[in-house]
């Protein structure tokens, strides 16, 4: 629930400007109360922020089994198509008076498909509850729904003895089927895109902070070390209250 890792960051920002509060007025004792504070809200985030990428690995994980699975029966679906086409051929060479023996094992084996595709289509269903609604699962599911209708369709021209027509109706299938794999792989590929780009960002914003910190320190060389107590201690309050100013800004991202 809410931005977590935007909320980490802010309680370690908390964290932080507690810490140099109490270094700048070791009066401040609640400083040290709200540090102990944050440490266990910090704990707790880390704790949700674990079960959130358990959730999200389990979900890819299935995604994957069943963009895995969906591969597989379009392959199927295709060669059906192709055997289809192959009789159609022969059958309008005959001048339509072969007779096919197996076609009774044709229609056996698209029935099968088909219920392997239907059984697809609810698992989808399921997961897309399970997960709270998933963009890329509910366009492989439309796309398996489409397969489904298309195996149906060749069912009856296999029925009416029409293998010409049940091949169109195959290949249309067996492109649905591939259509819904693909677009659960899209999820993947998004993924790898944005760790690509976020590891580009860290990278430029250690280099950032390092310049930073080598400003600060030169500040600190050349600045003058006989600061009066007044000021440190104002500088202290200054640091709780952006503390406590923090931390609210994080509690109000984990409640959005």
């Amino acid at each position: 629930k809410g931005d977590s890792k935007a909320a980490l960051q802010g309680m370690n920002d908390s964290l932080r400007y507690y810490r140099e509060a109490m270094s700048l007025d070791p009066k401040l004792t609640n400083a040290a109360i709200n540090i102990e504070i944050v440490k266990q809200q910090i704990h707790k985030v880390k704790q949700q922020m674990a079960r959130q990428q358990a959730k999200e690995k389990a979900a890819r994980a299935a995604k994957k089994k069943m963009a895995k699975k969906l591969k597989n029966m379009a392959q199927k679906q295709q060669k059906m198509a192709a055997k289809s086409q192959s009789k159609a051929a022969k059958k309008k060479s005959a001048g339509n008076n072969q007779k096919d023996s197996k076609a009774g094992d044709d229609i056996s084996a698209q029935q099968k498909l088909r219920k392997q595709t239907g059984d697809m289509s609810d698992k989808m269903a399921k997961e897309q509850k399970k997960q709270g609604g998933d963009k890329d699962l509910a366009k492989a599911q439309k796309a398996v729904d489409q397969a489904l209708a298309q195996q149906k369709k060749s069912l009856d021209d296999l029925k009416k003895k029409a293998p010409a027509k049940a091949a169109e109706a195959q290949k249309q299938a067996a492109e649905k089927l591939k259509e819904a794999a693909e677009s659960l792989k899209e999820h993947d590929k998004k993924k790898d895109k944005k760790k690509g780009d976020n590891s580009k960002a860290g990278t430029k914003s250690g280099k950032n902070k390092d310049n930073k910190g080598k400003k600060k320190s030169s500040s600190a060389k050349s600045g003058k070390s006989n600061k009066k107590a007044p000021q440190r201690q104002n500088a202290g309050k200054t640091g709780m209250q952006k503390g406590k100013q923090g931390n609210e800004s994080a509690a109000d991202l984990l409640n959005e």
